[in-house]
């Protein structure tokens, strides 16, 4: 029974080695890691956080304009 149990547990260490991780090679490997749904959903909320904003801004600044005018 742990024979069997440290063959597995060898073989997850094998499986998955051990790598140095400093802040910029997690910042990369968190990139990679996502899969293609989720960078592309990630992608989208950053886009209509964006448009979101910059239509903040316009209402605003129209806002400002009609109301001096």
């Amino acid at each position: 029974m742990s024979m069997q149990f440290t063959d597995s547990s060898s073989y997850i260490n094998q499986s998955q080695p051990e790598i140095p991780v400093t802040a910029f090679t997690h910042r990369e490997n968190w990139w990679q890691r996502r899969t293609d749904r989720e960078q592309k959903l990630i992608i989208a909320i950053i886009l209509l956080s964006a448009l979101s904003f910059v239509l903040f801004i316009t209402v605003i600044i129209l806002g400002a304009k009609l109301h001096n005018s």
